[in-house]
C-alpha cells in the first residue's frame, strides 16, 4: 500500500514540477509546463519515486 501511495505522490510531484507529456501542456494551470516525450516523463516519475522511497 505504501508503494502505491508513494507512486501516486511521485506522479503528482512530476506534474506539479511542470514536467508533462505534450497532450497535457495546455491543460496545466498555475505551472510553467514543459513537454517531454513519454520515456522522459516515466524517467521523471521514477526519479521522484526514488526520492520518496529514499533509493
Amino acid at each position: 500500500m505504501n508503494f502505491g501511495d508513494q507512486l501516486e505522490g511521485a506522479c503528482f510531484d512530476t506534474l506539479n514540477s511542470g514536467t508533462v507529456t505534450k497532450d497535457l501542456v495546455n491543460l496545466m494551470e498555475g505551472v510553467d509546463a514543459h513537454a517531454v516525450n513519454s520515456s522522459d516523463f516515466i524517467k521523471a516519475i521514477r526519479a521522484n519515486l526514488e526520492k520518496r522511497l529514499g533509493c
